[in-house]
């Protein structure tokens, strides 16, 4: 029984290898760490996940994320041992959230107990293929700026690269394609100018108010 079940076991593990690839794309062979192009991947999905731009997973995030893989969101004690597995793999702590580095070490876990279906369905439900890009149906416009990075799912449209272009040149006076810091500093002075004379104004205008009412 036992011969058997070690059999199946591994017999399993490489469907699981044949239908959702690990290495070349999530692992490096050599030496079992992730790739550049995951972590990539893994990072806009944090971002993503991050509705409050803290850089932290707060528990409802966690909760919305399982919801959004799973269709079930995740209880309150749930949450908990999710963070406490990940804070001890990464000698943390996770009461203020958790950390980009914690959401990596999380899917670490899901590859190494062999949940490699689970990797593969959160990058799926992000947008992306097997092979770690954006999928066409995904992002299905053509791009106006020429190829597109690869985990890249909107851009600007030509309507506002041509106002940003004559922004950029109302200001670009020596005409060198950059903003020069003698540029900046005298935007800035400008600026303090129209703030001074505009107080200027105002004190005046009050002044005459005061003498008019005496």
């Amino acid at each position: 029984n036992t011969h058997e079940r070690c059999c199946l076991d591994s017999y399993h593990h490489m469907i699981m290898l044949l239908c959702y690839p690990v290495f070349v794309f999530l692992l490096l062979f050599c030496c079992q760490e992730p790739t550049a192009e995951f972590l990539q991947a893994l990072n806009r999905v944090f971002r993503l996940l991050d509705c409050d731009h803290d850089d932290v997973l707060n528990d409802d995030e966690l909760s919305s994320f399982q919801e959004r893989c799973s269709g079930q969101r995740l209880g309150a004690e749930q949450i908990q041992a999710v963070k406490q597995l990940v804070a001890s793999q990464c000698n943390e702590s996770a009461e203020g959230g958790v950390t980009f580095t914690m959401f990596c070490q999380l899917m670490d876990i899901l590859l190494q107990t062999r949940q490699i279906d689970s990797v593969w369905d959160i990058l799926t439900q992000f947008g992306y293929g097997a092979n770690l890009l954006l999928r066409d149906d995904y992002v299905s416009y053509p791009s106006a700026l020429g190829d597109r990075a690869f985990d890249q799912s909107c851009e600007l449209t030509p309507r506002a690269v041509g106002f940003l272009t004559r922004l950029f040149r109302q200001f670009d006076r020596d005409h060198d394609g950059g903003l020069s810091n003698a540029i900046t500093l005298q935007q800035q002075q400008q600026q303090h100018m129209q703030l001074d004379l505009d107080k200027s104004d105002s004190n005046n205008s009050n002044n005459n108010s005061n003498n008019n009412n005496s």
